[in-house]
């Protein structure tokens, strides 16, 4: 660990009314991490798994959004319908087969995964990306990661950009930064959400506590229930993105 408690970053907190999250039923609130031995992680399909963008080798990360939007907006990114796709369903009966089933959020994926609202323990110390100062501080502090990298410094197109070495090199920092007396300076990092509506999204390093709330769509820890089809947020990013839901 590196003790960073002369270097003036400012952390920020979560909200008080908590954070949320869309997470796989069977273990919503496990932690990401990056593969320890660098090599490429597959999911359950077999198909390449993207790291997160703040993930680390060294400690776990838990995401979630102030807002539901937030985190389906997150989650269903990936579903969206490529540009190419679209072109080639104009004139390809084929490929509006495709189009179809590409942009269709199925029942599976619905019934494996649950909304989970949390408080936590801590809500201060979150490292701020989206900060012009800290932006600034962190281009001086990781100076040598950047160089090799071949980024002259931080702003916030290079930490929302695809490049996750960027981003992983920062969670590495502010997961490992101490205060003074060797205790951790930071909860973990928040970020805005590449998807527009400036949704805040927080990743929550593996290390921090919280309470589980329940109210009318989340369910207790021992009988989650699906994500609702109806949902309203779920509809919204649906609407926003050109997706359906099944």
């Amino acid at each position: 660990m590196t003790s960073v408690a002369e270097v003036p970053l400012a952390p920020v907190s979560t909200p008080s009314d908590g954070l949320w999250r869309v997470g796989r039923k069977t273990n919503p609130l496990r932690p990401s991490r990056l593969d320890p031995s660098g090599d490429i992680q597959f999911d359950g399909n077999g198909r390449i798994r993207e790291p997160g963008r703040y993930d680390g080798r060294q400690h776990g990360t838990l995401y979630f959004s102030s807002d539901l939007e937030g985190c389906f907006a997150e989650t269903l990114a990936t579903f969206r319908v490529s540009a190419a796709l679209k072109e080639d369903a104009l004139s390809d009966e084929r490929e509006q087969k495709n189009l179809k089933r590409a942009g269709a959020i199925g029942t599976t994926w619905r019934e494996s995964r649950s909304i989970v609202h949390v408080h936590p323990k801590r809500q201060e110390g979150f490292l701020d990306i989206a900060d012009a100062a800290t932006l600034a501080a962190l281009s001086d502090i990781l100076r040598p990661e950047l160089a090799d990298l071949g980024i002259p410094y931080l702003d916030l197109g290079r930490v929302m950009s695809p490049n996750r070495k960027v981003t992983h090199a920062i969670a590495k920092w502010a997961a490992g930064a101490v205060d003074a007396d060797g205790n951790p300076l930071y909860t973990g990092i928040r970020y805005i959400s590449r998807h527009g509506k400036n949704w805040a999204c927080w990743a929550l390093f593996h290390r921090t506590e919280f309470e589980e709330s329940v109210d009318e769509i989340v369910q207790e820890i021992d009988d989650r229930k699906d994500v609702p089809r109806d949902c309203p947020e779920l509809l919204c990013i649906a609407d926003l993105f050109g997706l359906t839901i099944e």
